[in-house]
Parts: structure tokens; C-alpha cells; sequence
């Protein structure tokens, strides 16, 4: 087809002394007068519709010229073919700087305006090479609204769900989990591996804020969610979100295996990595939740069959406490009590069993858990009666 149209073009064209006004090079490739005067007349022509430097368009020539073997034929419908997609690069380009410089993007503007001088001087390479950096520029922006669009959506809904306004909240943190979803379609992991993962991270937050208000949606997303930002965080480059991920994780089982072996065992697992994993002189808090829920899991996992004592899930609730600040995380540090004193009751040790009962009972008293301390109540009197019957056998 090609050589159709220069055929054509050739014959339109007369013998032209213009042809002599090409460079030596071009008068001694091998083309024929004809030829030249084709070659010569389109660079006129590409030169004046495109608004691009005659010699630029010359030099485009010359190097395909140059690159042709010397035993080889110099192919005329090639360098045309390459001259008009020089034009068609450039003019696509102009059109874009102009759309550029009229949106007047204010942070991304230095970049377009030497993109600009580039095209004015000629070099085009470096201009789209500026325009690809505004390109890239832009998207991270879109994401970065995209995100904090997100963010407040998921805020209302904890807003919401704290107003007692469950629909409201539902409406907003599907809004917050679609908008999250569209952030993720337009980030790349190995791109922006920092973005990418913190938006799966607070995505899976808000799946589980989600499924707080109404359960017909899947908390398994959520894990997928954790799952995904773990592979970018670790202790070792983000300890804190690291740590939060998987006490988010250890959450979720309970959610959604309850107190099941399978729910406890995972539960271990995450437990016993951040347990090894993490200096508690730093990260008091998550060495006590860690703690906390190893405890549990090896008191609801032991059988007399079992590898371990209840000694070793004793040693977990006591090695939370160290680093549960009674004064600040109240609720909590009364769970935990309460925890070691039904395992003390559990294993025969009624008397030892009292003393954190009744500080677990103090506990839940000043936070105001009034459920939490009649049910703590309830266990002290068990034991003292159990006690009276035994001293009265």
C-alpha cells in the first residue's frame, strides 16, 4: 500500500530543482530526482502544517538514512511514513500542553511549563518525556482525593454508628468501601506498594466497621483486605501498622469463628509472630493484647491430652497485665483478671482464684461494665460457697 502512494505521489510530483535544496547526504542515497523532490515537498508540507523546525524533520530522515546497511536500499515510503508520525506525535502533543495550560493544575504547572519550552524548542522527546511525569503527577492526585474521600466517608459512618443512626452508617461505609475499591483499581502494588497497602488496610477496617452494623455483608473480605497490606507492612518497615493489622486479624477470627479450635489456632499463630517479633519496651500496648490473646487461645485449645499446662496460658494473662496500664486501659486490665481468675478457678485453685476476681470485679465497677461486674460477682460467690462446703465436709 505504501509504495501505492508513493508511486502516486511520485507521478504528482514533477522533477523539481527543490530537490537540490536537500543535504548532500539525502542527493547521494540513492534516490531517484523524483524521489528527492517527493521526500522534499512533504517536509515542506509536515514542516508548515505541524509547526515543526524543517531541519528537525530533515535530521529524522538523515538518521533513518544513516541507519539503512550500505548494501541496502534507502526505502522513501518509510522516512515519510516516519516524518508524519513525527507530525502527528507533535501535534498531539501541542493539543495536550494547550488542555494542560489551560486547567492550570497549580502543584503539577512547573512541569507543565518545561514541557512547554521543551515543544517550543524543538525537542520533543524531552517534551512527552515532562508530559509523562505530569501524567503520573495527576493520577497519584486522583488517588490522593480518591482516598481522602474515602477516609471521610468511613469517619461519618463511625460518626453514625456512635449517633445510634445504623442505616445512615450503613449507607456511608458501603460508600467508603466502593470508594476504597476504586482507589485499589487505579494503584499498582509495585508502583505505590506504601498507598496501595494502606488502602487495603483501611479498607478492610471499614468492611469490618461495616459488618458491626449489619452482617449481610462478607467479613471474609476484610481478612483478604489485612492479608493483602501484610504483604507490603512488616515489623521491620511499618512495626505500628504491622502490629495493628494483626491484632485486627486476631479480632476478626473471633468474629468470625467465635471460640472455635480453628479460631483459637490462628489466633496462636498471629500471636505467638508478634510476640517474637516485637520489643514490648516500645510497644507496650500490642504485647498486651498479644498476650492476652495467647492466654485465651491456650486456655480454650488444652485438653489433658495436650502438649502444654494450663500453667503456660497462666503465664500469658500474667504477662499481659505487665503491659496493660490499669489505670489508662481499666476495661481491659479487668478482663484479663477475670480471665486468670476463672483459670485458676478452673484448675482447682479456688482460693488463689478470689483475689483477681474481686480486682476484676473493682474494675469493671469504675468503668462502669455493670454486666461485666454482676457476672464477676456472680463467679466470687460461686467459689466462696464452694469453699464453705468444702471446709464443712
Amino acid at each position: 500500500m505504501n509504495r501505492i502512494i508513493l508511486a502516486i505521489l511520485v507521478f504528482l510530483c514533477p522533477v523539481s530543482m527543490e530537490a537540490q535544496q536537500l543535504p548532500d547526504w539525502a542527493r547521494n542515497s540513492g534516490l531517484t530526482v523524483a524521489e528527492l523532490t517527493v521526500l522534499e515537498k512533504e517536509i515542506s508540507r509536515v514542516s508548515e502544517a505541524a509547526r515543526i523546525n524543517r531541519a528537525a524533520l530533515i535530521s529524522i530522515a538523515e538518521t533513518l538514512f544513516e541507519e539503512t546497511p550500505s548494501n541496502g536500499e534507502v526505502d522513501l515510503a518509510i522516512i515519510l511514513s516516519e516524518i508524519r508520525s513525527r507530525a502527528s506525535r507533535t501535534l498531539n502533543l501541542e493539543a495536550e500542553l494547550e488542555r494542560l495550560a489551560q486547567a492550570r493544575v497549580s502543584p503539577d504547572t512547573p512541569l507543565i511549563d518545561e514541557a512547554r519550552e521543551a515543544f517550543a524548542r524543538g525537542d520533543i522527546v524531552t517534551a512527552e518525556a515532562l508530559l509523562a511525569d505530569v501524567t503520573r503527577f495527576q493520577k497519584r492526585q486522583i488517588v490522593i482525593n480518591d482516598s481522602r474521600i474515602a477516609i471521610v466517608l468511613m469517619q461519618r459512618g463511625i460518626l453514625a454508628i456512635l449517633r445510634g443512626e445504623d442505616e445512615a452508617a450503613e449507607a456511608l461505609l458501603d460508600d467508603a468501601i466502593d470508594a476504597f475499591y476504586s482507589v485499589l483499581d487505579r494503584l499498582n502494588r509495585d508502583d505505590s506498594p506504601i498507598a496501595w497497602a494502606r488502602a487495603q488496610y483501611l479498607m478492610g477496617n471499614t468492611i469490618v466497621l461495616r459488618f458491626s452494623v449489619n452482617q449481610d455483608r462478607s467479613i471474609a473480605l476484610a481478612v483478604v483486605a489485612y492479608a493483602e497490606a501484610l504483604t507490603v507492612f512488616r515489623y521491620d518497615n511499618e512495626p505500628e501498622l504491622w502490629l495493628s493489622i494483626q491484632e485486627s486479624l486476631a479480632n476478626l477470627f473471633l468474629v468470625i469463628e467465635g471460640s472455635s479450635e480453628n479460631s483459637s489456632k490462628s489466633i496462636l499463630l498471629i500471636t505467638d509472630q508478634v510476640i517474637s517479633k516485637t520489643d514490648c519496651s516500645l510497644y507496650a500496648y500490642h504485647c498486651g493484647w498479644a498476650y492476652r490473646f495467647r492466654g485465651e487461645s491456650l486456655s480454650k485449645l488444652w485438653t489433658p491430652d495436650a502438649d502444654y499446662s494450663l500453667d503456660d496460658a497462666r503465664a500469658a494473662f500474667s504477662n499481659a497485665l505487665e503491659y496493660i496500664d490499669q489505670d489508662v486501659q481499666t476495661l481491659n486490665w479487668s478482663e484479663v483478671k477475670a480471665l486468670e481468675g476463672a483459670l485458676l478457678g478452673v484448675t482447682g485453685q479456688f482460693q488463689q482464684a478470689l483475689e483477681p476476681l474481686r480486682q476484676a470485679e473493682d474494675g469493671f465497677k469504675r468503668v462502669g461494665d455493670t454486666k461485666s461486674s454482676k457476672a464477676t460477682r456472680e463467679s466470687i460467690d460461686s467459689i466462696l460457697t464452694l469453699l464453705e462446703e468444702l471446709e464443712q465436709q
